[in-house]
């Protein structure tokens, strides 16, 4: 018996044209329709949005994309453009927790968006690799993970 996925496109009463939707997002779409437990439902910019659902019972999450701009962060950088997408404040979702569980729960049908691209992958080995840990390398993590300044550390530290 083959899997089941279903995409649903809803459209605001205002507007009765179906959404046209970026490259990218339909690139970013075509990854989700294969997930296999729970339900992703996608807003868009406009208030339009698609869901996503699994044939299993599992975490039904939404996530408010403010900014396309944020796939092409996700979909370049994986994980790593999702959390700077997120920072800068291109989508939100009321519940994190969920999202990452989701992900989880369809981790092997989402890999492309975790991995992101090939080209990305390697430019993040080769930067990693030019911060590995010799005397100089050691200087530049320790300033890039740790040199946070005092008023930081005031905030929770006596």
């Amino acid at each position: 018996m083959g899997r089941k996925t279903h995409m649903a496109t809803t459209i605001s009463a205002s507007n009765t044209k179906k959404a046209r939707l970026p490259y990218r997002a339909r690139a970013f779409f075509s990854l989700l329709k294969k997930v296999r437990k729970g339900s992703i439902k996608i807003i868009y910019p406009s208030g339009e949005f698609s869901e996503f659902k699994g044939e299993l019972k599992g975490i039904d999450v939404t996530l408010n994309i403010h900014d396309w701009d944020a796939l092409d962060m996700i979909l370049g950088s994986g994980d790593i453009g999702l959390g700077e997408s997120y920072r800068q404040g291109m989508w939100s979702c009321a519940d994190i927790d969920d999202l990452i569980v989701f992900g989880i729960e369809n981790q092997k049908y989402l890999e492309k968006i975790v991995s992101g691209s090939f080209v990305n992958i390697l430019y993040y080995r080769f930067k990693h690799f030019l911060n590995r840990n010799n005397k100089e390398g050691s200087k530049k993590n320790i300033h890039a993970h740790y040199d946070l300044g005092n008023d930081f550390y005031e905030s929770w530290l006596d």
